[in-house]
């Protein structure tokens, strides 16, 4: 279906949340979506990625029971769906349960890809796919044919690391969305013409004027007529705003999924880059 990209507040979240735990008849397409909306966010992406990447790019080896390697099977491995299946692995961690289909085989009879199955079309306490999200009844993935060829990585009721994120995140865009209109409202400085003359013919030569600067705002006056524009109620805004994000919503973000902020703070210094980099390790 067509992504529909739309601002995310706290009432979804909170609805999806019940949907998603919801021990009669859970659902989980409206929290994706959520994850989708949250994943929009640069910095929480990169961070994930930087626990992700290095899992799915790792050198490997098989052993047998004696301890030696299976060069054997381990070329069976060394294939483009092999990244796919260690990334889909990792990312569980984040995005919750996942549902992995292996069934669709080259011509030499091996594995060519994994498909991974929307979480809007399985639920996994049931164990069933569903063909539309809005169905009741599904096909087992757990029991009968399919079996051998779906793979469940993580829990029934695994939400994942995002759904802890979701209040930073959303506190986080609503503050860069308070900052832009912000922004729009003082970025610019308004132009105001005053004048005494008090004809409509002068009024409209001063409109059409100040039109043509295409600024974002201006105010032709007459008279005494005066507008007063507060200065920003005695704060910084620019700092307010830029603190949200960076010093508050960001710094979280890099402590819950890398464990510290030094690799993602440009003013961390030597020791405290050196631990986090040991922590990430």
């Amino acid at each position: 279906q067509a992504e529909v990209a739309k601002a995310r507040e706290m009432n979804d979240w909170k609805r999806a949340l019940m949907a998603a735990t919801d021990p009669e008849r859970p659902r989980r397409g409206e929290l994706w979506r959520f994850y989708v909306n949250m994943l929009y966010d640069n910095h929480l992406s990169s961070t994930i990625d930087n626990r992700v990447l290095p899992v799915k790019c790792a050198p490997f080896k098989l052993v047998d029971d004696t301890g030696n390697e299976d060069a054997a099977a381990h070329r069976l491995l060394e294939k483009p769906w092999y990244l796919d299946l260690a990334e889909s692995i990792s990312r569980h961690t984040f995005e919750g349960t996942k549902l992995l289909e292996m069934i669709e085989l080259n011509e030499k009879l091996e594995l060519a890809r994994i498909t991974e199955i929307p979480p809007t079309n399985f639920i996994p306490q049931d164990g069933v796919i569903l063909r539309e999200e809005s169905d009741d009844t599904g096909v087992s993935y757990k029991e009968g044919v399919y079996k051998d060829y779906y793979v469940q990585v993580g829990g029934d009721w695994a939400l994942g690391m995002l759904n802890q994120m979701a209040l930073i995140v959303i506190a986080k865009k609503l503050g860069l969305g308070a900052w832009m209109n912000f922004i729009d409202r003082f970025g610019v400085p308004p132009i105001f013409a005053v004048t005494d003359r008090m004809d409509a013919a002068r009024r409209d030569e001063l409109f059409e004027m100040l039109q043509s600067f295409q600024m974002n705002q201006f105010a032709v006056l007459q008279g005494n007529e005066r507008i007063e524009v507060p200065s920003n109620y005695n704060i910084d805004a620019h700092n307010t705003f830029k603190s949200l994000i960076t010093d508050v919503a960001n710094n979280e973000i890099s402590k819950r999924i890398l464990g510290s902020t030094g690799m993602t703070d440009e003013k961390s210094f030597v020791g405290s880059a050196e631990v986090g980099e040991r922590l990430f390790k």
